[in-house]
């Protein structure tokens, strides 16, 4: 790679690299899907990365003329901080992105196209075993937001569900696409 490029900046990947990655990890199917969350008692430090977080929060947002506004409300969150920072006590924040509830359910044929992992901008979270809505959602890696470490050890959020190591992996993937593709500015 050009380090002084023109042009289209390339992504920083190899596309056909993860490409096969994220192909061997969804090929699975509903198998995949069936150990996609930790099942019993959560394994791992206090907070994780991509945890399923459950509290009431509106979507803060700098609006178009620069004021803060805030968006819809999300009873769900996915945790995209490094889970060694949420380990560390000098680190006293996080990041997490909003899960938004696919509406109206996903017929057959659109959970095939969700179950591809084909979308840069989101990443689709299958129902976990305690989910009352049995909801089918999207994290939207486009709504990040900072939360305080502390509502984790203050109860104020909650950890509903904590993904295994392949979801993990495939939810790693689907971050290195969404963050280091190619810019499309010229397109």
């Amino acid at each position: 790679m050009r380090l002084f490029e023109t042009g289209r900046w390339p992504a920083i990947w190899d596309k056909a690299d993860l490409d096969r990655a994220l192909q061997g990890i969804v090929e699975a199917g509903p198998e995949f899907e069936a150990k996609f969350f930790q099942q019993g008692e959560l394994r791992g430090g206090f907070a994780c990365q991509g945890d399923i977080v459950e509290f009431r929060s509106m979507l803060p947002l700098i609006s178009e003329d620069g004021e803060i506004v805030a968006a819809d409300e999300y009873e769900h969150w996915m945790v995209l901080g490094n889970t060694c920072d949420m380990d560390r006590d000098e680190v006293e924040h996080s990041t997490i992105v909003p899960l938004e509830v696919i509406q109206p359910a996903p017929t057959e044929d659109k959970l095939l196209i969700l179950r591809s992992y084909a979308f840069y901008r989101q990443f689709y979270v299958p129902p976990w075993r305690d989910d009352e809505q049995q909801a089918h959602r999207m994290a939207m890696f486009v709504n990040p937001v900072t939360i305080e470490k502390k509502a984790f050890r203050d109860d104020c959020a909650r950890i509903v569900a904590r993904l295994e190591f392949g979801a993990w992996a495939l939810l790693h993937l689907c971050l290195v696409r969404y963050l280091a593709r190619d810019d499309g500015r010229h397109d």
